[in-house]
């Protein structure tokens, strides 16, 4: 299965795949472990239909559930794609939200921002989904205070993140330009960046979600992972912007045997 992915990886992209830092279906091994990734709280792994994703924490209040790759991402030239999607069961304002971070911390440190420690050195992206619902940015020294945490941010871009609805954040770094992005597969923009090298080489991927009153789902469609090509000293267009489109060719290669893998594992565990 993960020969044939990197296969994919290198005939779609232009770009270098990165199993070890990506997350894509079946996301788990025969026996049901996580490939690549820590893992800490609660995750589920779940198909709708032709959709699968990880659930990070349950769908109920007071859930939390976090993953951390295993690996660092290796290069200070890559770019990461996230494909998420939340599906809330109302308006109403909370301390829901989910936060991806970049870090030297090779452990998890679980704490009260969105389910993981508010203090830590790297990058930090939350995106809160009720209430007046936001994406925020921090990088460097971070620490969150979670009685104000809007005032925390060094850009927050208030938007509407509609139930159901799957998104890609994008995190790239290049010629010394951090920049995040978010919007749909084809319609991404810019959120904010950053004039310097804020990820070093060494640096882990970790993700995280918590729940407060709702009982708002978190989920994970997939991950992808990728350095970025040196074109003679310059990026050429597509390295920089194509590396959306693999990871949907990927999932919708893979999507029509991920249930019957994932049934296998539990017929498996009921043997």
């Amino acid at each position: 299965m993960f020969a044939f992915l990197y296969a994919l990886g290198c005939l779609c992209n232009d770009n270098v795949f990165v199993q070890e830092v990506s997350l894509l279906p079946p996301y788990v091994d025969e026996i049901g472990r996580f490939l690549n990734w820590k893992t800490s709280g609660e995750q589920v792994i779940k198909v709708h239909g032709k959709d699968s994703f990880v659930q990070l924490g349950y769908s109920s209040p007071n859930s939390s559930g976090a993953i951390l790759a295993s690996h660092p991402i290796g290069s200070e030239k890559f770019g990461i794609d996230m494909i998420i999607e939340i599906e809330e069961d109302g308006k109403e304002d909370g301390d829901d939200g989910m936060a991806v971070w970049i870090s030297n911390e090779d452990t998890f440190n679980e704490g009260s921002c969105f389910g993981r420690s508010c203090s830590f050195k790297g990058l930090l992206i939350v995106i809160k989904p009720s209430g007046k619902s936001y994406i925020g940015v921090k990088a460097g020294d971070v620490l969150i205070n979670p009685n104000n945490i809007v005032r925390s941010f060094d850009r927050i871009e208030y938007r509407n993140f509609p139930t159901g609805e799957k998104l890609v954040l994008r995190i790239e770094q290049k010629d010394y330009e951090l920049s995040i992005y978010l919007g749909e597969p084809d319609n991404l923009s810019l959120v904010h960046s950053y004039r310097s090298n804020v990820v070093k080489e060494g640096d882990t991927l970790g993700v995280s979600a918590a729940t407060d009153r709702s009982s708002t789902s978190f989920r994970i469609v997939g991950i992808e992972g990728y350095h970025l090509k040196n074109m003679g000293g310059m990026y050429t267009k597509e390295d920089v912007h194509s590396g959306g489109k693999l990871i949907w060719i990927l999932l919708a290669a893979v999507v029509s045997v991920t249930a019957y893998y994932l049934y296998n594992i539990q017929i498996k565990k009921g043997n």
